[in-house]
Order: structure tokens, then C-alpha cells, then sequence
């Protein structure tokens, strides 16, 4: 993969606040070619930095200002959900030089975490969930789908959970990037989660609210895609994962002293990720959140690999 060191610069053209319990304020941070949303509660000090890290991260690329060789990305940032369960934000990239897809967070408010599909739902409830989205699908594959790949779209369906929003009670689900780019269909399956309850886990049931005992603090993730923070070598770096796309895995790597921001993306099997460009080699196993491996820069020694969420 050929990779460049770049900052997607966020433009944040509009926010829109959902009729909830607005938990978090919202600030603009005001960058050289743009603007990100920033979040603040003044009893979830660390949870809103992990989030504001994650998006900015996960959409501008870096931490701090751009650099003068960047390609530039603008971003419309949506808020579809801030109470004190999750907070939950769309955002879709406007005039790109870069071809990138929309980015749905959801973020637990007590934490700061990102929160998955696989945990809403029972290990049960997954497997009812899977066969909404085939049927939701089963009339688009048929009709603009070849025979020859019918199959492997469909276990794209079945595997690929990651991308959904919350707002107001209902999970959207967007299974677009399954199909191919030019097909004129818009693969977004829409539940509301009242009628789907049993199929819901504990973690479910406390970030929508219907178990007032779940204490969302305690409520722990083992999705993938976070942030997760440490050493390479001897330098301080952050890592934003986004959720695995047909096991693809992308994300970003940031030096907290430089302030440089290296996109990465590779192949996800069996816990090893590993991806390769003209910054150098990752290579690293990630498992019950922890990032182990080593990172071979251009032209450098490797250097070890220690991050944790």
C-alpha cells in the first residue's frame, strides 16, 4: 500500500443537536484550514478527552495543526444522540481530495469508549441481527449482484457490524460498503430497538436506557475499533482503530511529540494486523485490548510495540 503522511481537515458546517439530554457541551476548536467539534462535561473529564481524541483522530488525522504537505479532507459533523448513555455522531467527508467513506462513532459517555454492535447485542441476538440485514439486503444482491459474487457479498453482510448510528431509538445500520461502489442501491437497514429487546445485551439495555440498574461505567468493550495509547519504542503514540471492513483494518497512528499522523491500513486475521507503506512496516497482535508487535520505520530499526486502551 502506498501511504503518505496526511491531516484531514474537518469543516464543521453543521451541527445538529437531537432533542436529548444534551450531556455534553459542545465547543468548536478552531484549526488552520477548519474546525472539529469538541466535547466537554465537567464530570467526565476523561471519558470527553478519549472521545474528542477518537474524532479528531478518526477524521482530521491529527492532534495538532496541519502540516504544510497535507491533502485535506472536510468533514459535516452530525450529532444524532449526547445524553449520559452514549453519545452518537455521523460524519459524512464533503469536497475530499481523498476517496473516504462516512464515519459513524458512537461513543460510551461514561467511559469515552467506542461502542460496537457486537456490544448491544447477545451472542444470540447477533446471530438474529445477521439475518435481518440478508433479508433487508436479499432483493439488492439478487437484482445487481453476479451470480459468481452473490456469496461472498452476503458473508460481507453477515461480518462487517460496524458501521451504525443511534438516534432516538432506532440503530441505522449501514451496510454500504459491501457492495460495490457504482451500485445504485442504498444498503441501510433501519430498528427500532423496542420491538428487538430480548435480542439486546446488558450493555444494550443501559445505553438505551431501559435498565436504569446497568452502571454504564463498569460496562466494558471488546470491539476493536478505539484508541488505544503507549509506546512505540520510546515514543508516545496514540492509535485510532476503525471498525474492521472485510478484513481490512484502517486507522490512525500519532506521535504525541512530533504531532505527525500516519495513516495505516492492512490486513486483520486471526488477531494480527499487519500493513505496510513508504513510512515502514506495522506489524502487531491485537487482543483483549491490547496492541503487541513491532514498527519497522522507513530506513530504521524496529522498535517495539505497547499500547493498551
Amino acid at each position: 500500500m502506498k501511504a503518505i503522511l496526511i491531516t484531514l481537515i474537518a469543516s464543521l458546517s453543521f451541527l445538529h443537536l437531537s432533542a436529548q439530554d444534551n450531556y455534553f457541551k459542545v465547543s468548536t476548536l478552531k484549526m488552520k484550514d477548519g474546525s472539529v467539534p469538541v466535547f466537554y462535561h465537567k464530570k467526565a473529564k476523561k471519558a470527553s478527552k478519549l472521545i474528542n481524541d477518537y474524532l479528531q483522530l478518526a477524521t482530521v488525522g491529527s492532534l495538532a495543526e496541519p502540516h504544510k504537505d497535507s491533502l485535506t479532507c472536510a468533514y459535516d459533523y452530525v450529532i444524532l444522540q449526547n445524553n449520559n448513555r452514549c453519545l452518537s455522531v455521523r460524519c459524512t467527508p464533503i469536497d475530499s481530495t481523498l476517496a473516504l467513506p462516512e464515519k459513524s462513532l458512537v461513543f460510551n459517555t461514561a467511559t469515552g469508549q467506542v461502542i460496537s454492535l457486537t456490544d448491544l447485542f447477545s451472542v444470540n441476538g447477533l446471530g438474529e441481527l445477521r439475518k435481518m440485514i440478508l433479508r433487508q439486503h436479499a432483493d439488492a444482491v439478487e437484482k445487481y449482484i453476479p451470480a459468481e459474487s452473490k456469496e461472498e457479498i452476503k458473508k460481507c453482510l453477515k461480518n462487517n457490524l460496524g458501521i451504525f448510528t443511534l438516534k432516538q431509538g432506532i440503530i441505522s445500520m449501514q451496510s454500504g460498503a459491501c457492495f460495490p461502489a457504482n451500485t445504485p442501491y442504498r444498503a441501510v437497514l433501519d430498528i427500532p430497538v423496542q420491538p428487538v429487546e430480548n435480542l439486546l445485551s446488558n450493555y444494550g439495555f443501559g445505553v438505551f436506557g431501559l435498565n436504569p440498574d446497568v452502571k454504564m461505567k463498569k460496562m466494558i468493550t471488546n470491539s476493536l475499533p478505539n484508541l488505544y495509547t503507549g509506546k512505540i519504542g520510546n515514543d508516545a503514540v496514540l492509535l485510532q482503530l476503525d471498525p474492521v471492513v472485510d478484513k481490512t483494518l484502517s486507522g490512525v497512528l500519532y506521535n504525541v511529540k512530533t504531532g505527525k499522523a500516519i495513516p495505516i491500513q492492512g490486513s486483520f486475521r486471526s488477531n494480527h494486523f499487519e500493513a505496510e507503506g513508504s513510512w515502514g512496516k506495522f506489524s502487531a497482535v491485537i487482543s483483549n485490548g491490547i496492541v503487541q508487535g513491532n514498527f519497522r520505520p522507513a530506513g530504521g530499526r524496529p522498535q517495539a510495540i505497547n499500547l493498551e486502551k
